[in-house]
């Protein structure tokens, strides 16, 4: 496997797409940044924009406005996980491309023939997947930086910056990495690129809240079960939670590990004995 490993890796770096996706995902999170102390006094002036009845607040919004992002706490430090989840998206877009290229390219028919085993050959394209969020988060999280040192400065380092955003950072990657083996099993079972990429985005955006609604609805109508917290166990739960520039509370650790862990390892199951059953085209 470590052949078909160091192959699939060296592929991956050799497709402009990869750099594209890459480059798309620190755009979009750079300029998020970039107008972060906008976004902050906008904030801020719709907390007081409900006592315009009763008073001017032309002169507290021209205030708001001449504050600057110091005065408003902001550092390169508390930019760093800024518009993170976006890398799950980018990460799943250039995943879904490279797994159904090998399959209509025949590759992976060639690769089994000369006497690879699928189980092998599917281990190998989920570990050079798991690299891709990795890697993005990386230079996500270095553009973020870089334009906070810029605009606000801060970067000094202080104890509370591990728990805030570091630790947070770890547990991000755990989830995006579990997300890589969920789009992993659904790419080996689609095959094609239309139909795998609409299945991968479906399970990142809209999928999900629907059948949420489903379950919230069915377990309080048909079961009289209101308090039930579907939420909690749905990997894009946490894409936020873990981006916040606050440390995980306490107790959303312990759903948090059973969530990562049983989808991470169930679509691995799933998505090899698919794969094994499946004939190669």
């Amino acid at each position: 496997m470590f052949s078909l490993l160091k192959s699939d890796i060296y592929k991956m770096f050799k497709r402009m797409s990869f750099y594209v996706c890459m480059f798309l995902a620190a755009l979009s999170a750079g300029y998020s940044t970039w107008i972060h102390e906008n976004t902050v006094k906008e904030g801020i002036k719709q907390q007081y924009a409900r006592f315009a009845a009763f008073m001017n607040l032309d002169d507290l919004y021209a205030q708001i406005d001449a504050m600057s992002g110091k005065d408003l706490g902001i550092t390169a430090w508390s930019v760093l996980l800024n518009s993170l989840p976006t890398v799950i998206t980018f990460a799943a877009i250039f995943f879904t491309i490279f797994i159904s290229s090998e399959f209509s390219s025949g590759m992976c028919k060639a690769v089994i023939i000369r006497g690879k085993s699928k189980l092998s050959f599917y281990f190998s394209k989920l570990i050079s997947g798991a690299l891709i969020p990795i890697i993005y988060s990386i230079v996500v999280c270095g553009v973020n930086f870089g334009i906070g040192s810029y605009k606000w400065q801060g970067f000094e380092w202080k104890q509370e910056y591990v728990d805030n955003y570091l630790i947070p950072l770890g547990w991000f990657l755990l989830v995006s990495i579990a997300w890589q083996s969920l789009l992993c099993m659904t790419s080996f079972i689609c095959q094609s690129s239309g139909f795998s990429m609409t299945v991968n985005l479906g399970l990142i955006t809209l999928i999900p809240p629907a059948i949420l609604m489903v379950l919230e609805y069915v377990s309080a109508n048909w079961f009289n079960k209101k308090d039930i917290p579907f939420e909690q166990y749905w990997l894009g739960t946490y894409n936020t939670i873990c981006s916040t520039g606050h440390p995980v509370p306490n107790d959303t650790l312990t759903p948090l590990i059973w969530t990562v862990s049983c989808w991470f390892v169930i679509p691995i199951i799933i998505g090899i004995i698919c794969f094994r059953r499946r004939e190669i085209k």
